[in-house]
């Protein structure tokens, strides 16, 4: 959740050490992988780009916003651009794209996708915080796995609001939703409320950090670890 999972900075032997391999690996990648490859002319206004997304993880992606927020006096960033650096920041493999799906109406929703980090150590050396930040970084987690699993993956929308993942592989499909605790029955209400209006019978998940788990009306509360352990999905 810290450190992420890249394999040289998880045999770092300790903190001061692991800052300094994930400070070299971020630099080639933004280096080699963005700049110099896609040959950026302006590395600041790609550093804030990035500095903006991995802040705004889970929110809609806009490239007019973007370019909004980061145009100051000094230095103006056009849309366009933004989207350029998106799409260099993404096949660099530092940020993936998902899109929304509408569950009612059965399609893929244009121009309404959000990002996730790809690992959570780009998160941590950013150092920016976000709110809800821990229940960010189980959304991520769980996106990340889901991914690695073989999962296509999708945001659902409902005309309630959202469920934070659609899995699907051939004919096998679920719901998850992702939270780092159920800490009040306001939270209880809003992660298994979200299955509600979903009158299909694929199965649905709440994923949390809680230790003590516990189901409800057909919906199966996991605990994190596992639901990472548990690759057969026979939970």
């Amino acid at each position: 959740m810290t450190w992420g999972g890249f394999p040289l900075v998880c045999k770092a032997a300790d903190d001061s050490s692991k800052e300094v391999v994930l400070s070299n690996i971020y630099d080639s990648v933004v280096l080699k992988d963005i700049v110099m490859r896609n040959k950026v002319a302006s590395p600041v206004a790609l550093e804030k780009v990035l500095d903006y997304i991995v802040a705004n993880s889970s929110i809609t992606l806009s490239g007019n916003a973007i370019a909004a927020a980061l145009t100051d006096d000094y230095q103006k960033v056009s849309a366009p651009t933004v989207y350029d650096y998106i799409k260099y920041i993404i096949e660099a493999c530092i940020c993936d794209k998902v899109s929304r799906y509408d569950i009612r109406g059965k399609k893929i929703l244009a121009y309404e996708e959000k990002t996730y980090v790809c690992d959570l150590v780009f998160f941590h050396i950013k150092k920016n915080r976000i709110k809800d930040e821990y229940n960010y970084i189980i959304e991520t987690i769980c996106y990340n796995e889901l991914v690695a699993r073989g999962y296509h993956v999708y945001i659902g929308k409902t005309y309630k609001g959202e469920v934070d993942f659609i899995a699907e592989k051939g004919d096998e499909k679920f719901y998850v939703q992702a939270a780092y605790l159920l800490s009040s029955e306001h939270v209880v209400g809003r992660e298994f409320g979200a299955f509600e209006i979903i009158n299909d019978n694929y199965p649905k998940y709440v994923v949390t950090m809680d230790r003590l788990t516990r189901n409800r009306d057909g919906i199966i509360h996991l605990n994190l670890i596992d639901f990472l352990l548990n690759k057969s999905n026979e939970w």
